[in-house]
């Protein structure tokens, strides 16, 4: 009888286990690559400034890139007055 028990006990324990294992891994994200994007609109850029002190923009767009843990080089910006392609 205490065999049957025991057994009893010791399944349920493994059932447990497995079903916290599988709640945990079921609660984590989903790994997905994400690129960083904002929206763009077509037109010239026009810069005028006329004033001192601190300039601040009329709309702005906050950019947010991962981490590369290094030293981080712009390597191509486009001219004054270029298009935007979507």
């Amino acid at each position: 009888m205490r065999r049957i028990i025991f057994r009893l006990l010791l399944l349920g324990v493994v059932a447990g286990s497995a079903y916290g294992v599988w709640r945990f891994f079921r609660q984590l994200p989903e790994r997905q690559t994400q690129v960083p994007t904002t929206r763009v609109r077509q037109g010239d850029v026009i810069i005028r400034s006329f004033a001192r002190g601190e300039l601040r923009a009329v709309r702005q767009a906050m950019l947010v890139a991962p981490n590369l843990f290094g030293t981080v080089q712009i390597t191509r910006l486009a001219p004054l007055g270029a298009f935007a392609k979507e």
